[in-house]
């Protein structure tokens, strides 16, 4: 009789032998069955708000602010799962400072990142227009 891999044996040999330049980062919690991949990329982040934008997924507030509300503060709005933590200026721009999938995977901003690796910045101006827009009527 052969005994099946178990997940994370199988997340860890594809995390060795993968050839890619993307980190492969695997964590097991003992006596839980939950394991976590690498951490939400600033691409992968970025198309769950083109989803919202082109009306993929549905934008819900989460805290109940109002984006007027908002200014100079966060906001925490969900779209199927996922959980999105804005940060709203004074001025009304924005920019996402934390996403969680509902696999458990985080985006987490850092202020001290390069230029172009906020999700926010990576949409098309349609796009930044179309998610302004549904979070001014929230």
């Amino acid at each position: 009789m052969m005994l099946l891999p178990s997940i994370s044996q199988l997340l860890r040999q594809h995390c060795r032998t993968r050839k890619s330049p993307i980190k492969c980062e695997l964590s097991v919690c003992p006596g839980s069955h939950q394991v976590s991949a690498a951490p939400l990329s600033s691409r992968e982040t970025c198309q769950l708000f083109r989803d919202i934008a082109l009306g993929i997924r549905t934008l819900r507030n989460l805290d109940e602010t109002p984006w007027a509300d908002a200014l100079g503060a966060t906001m925490v709005v969900g779209a199927d799962g996922w959980i999105i933590t804005l940060r709203i200026h004074e001025d009304g721009r924005f920019h996402c400072e934390r996403c969680a999938s509902p696999d458990g995977r985080v985006y987490a901003f850092d202020s001290s990142q390069r230029y172009g690796t906020d999700p926010i910045e990576l949409l098309s101006t349609w796009e930044l227009a179309r998610l302004a827009t549904l979070l001014g009527e929230m």
